[in-house]
């Protein structure tokens, strides 16, 4: 299929509440296939025109095209129906969230699905839990380093030509690298000036491009966990998490979690300087 056939099948997609998987394949096929190419001079480009012919933003479109590979890749919902439903009756954020779940506890992802499918767990609830278990997650994984576990944090083990992250997180299968996740702490005050407050945001949501997932500890005394995550959402940041540290009880509070992948996506970059810098014990 080339870009006019597929803008022609997508043309008001939105307004018709054309089910979102084929919107997906669509622009995904095309992109893949790079039969942009005669007409557009980068995907960026093809993923603005398919914008403008949906009604979706190009956002909304990358979120759709990420969800549809997990789809195809995964045994968490068949392409298709499951349980009786079009997998385009669930809502594109509680999916995102059984993506993000699934990456750390596959079996629990998959128990919510029903639920979810069901009606009964809607996104505020799937999001306490999904919440919950990442929490669980981050807190085990400070010590993975030496215990070997799926996702195990490096203290300033790793340098980047743009950013400078104090921890990364690797996931791995086998010798290959799955994706990467950094973590960044902050002692940040209680008050900031407007122009220091503005400029940690554009440093976090540049950050944020070169990682799956980028994560922003803060001191739960600097009481500017729950703006920063208000803020961050409003800059259509969705792949960074935002957590407090409590240093007298060492409890952490998730504050924010991602939802999303990068855009736009540098985390090839990313993967690329970790595999030449090395990995322990690979």
């Amino acid at each position: 299929m080339n870009a006019n056939e597929a803008l022609t099948q997508i043309a008001g997609a939105r307004a018709h509440a054309m089910p979102w998987q084929h919107v997906a394949m669509i622009v995904g096929n095309v992109q893949d296939a790079g039969t942009w190419a005669p007409r557009f001079s980068s995907p960026t480009q093809w993923l603005d025109a398919a914008a403008g012919a949906s009604g979706y933003t190009p956002n909304v479109l990358r979120r759709m095209v990420t969800l549809r590979e997990f789809l195809r890749r995964s045994n968490l919902l068949p392409e298709g129906t499951a349980n009786g439903l079009s997998a385009g009756a669930i809502p594109l954020g509680s999916l995102e969230l059984l993506k993000r779940w699934h990456d750390i506890a596959p079996d629990q992802a998959a128990g919510a699905l029903d639920k979810v499918i069901d009606g009964s767990l809607k996104y505020r609830e799937l999001k306490r839990l999904y919440d919950a278990e990442l929490t669980n997650s981050v807190n085990g994984s400070a010590g993975a380093v030496f215990s070997g576990g799926d996702a195990p944090l490096y203290f300033r083990r790793y340098k980047f030509n743009f950013v400078d992250p104090d921890a990364v997180a690797i996931g791995r299968s086998g010798l290959s690298l799955k994706f990467a996740i950094g973590f960044e702490f902050r002692r940040i005050g209680r008050y900031l000036a407007k122009g220091q407050y503005n400029k940690i945001l554009a440093e976090l949501s540049f950050a944020s491009s070169f990682f799956r997932s980028y994560w922003l500890v803060v001191p739960r005394s600097s009481e500017l966990a729950i703006k920063i995550s208000r803020d961050l959402a409003k800059l259509e940041c969705f792949s960074m998490g935002v957590a407090e540290f409590d240093e007298d009880s060492k409890e952490l509070k998730v504050r924010a979690s991602p939802s999303t992948e990068p855009v736009p996506d540098r985390t090839r970059g990313t993967l690329d300087s970790i595999l030449r810098q090395g990995i322990p014990d690979a």
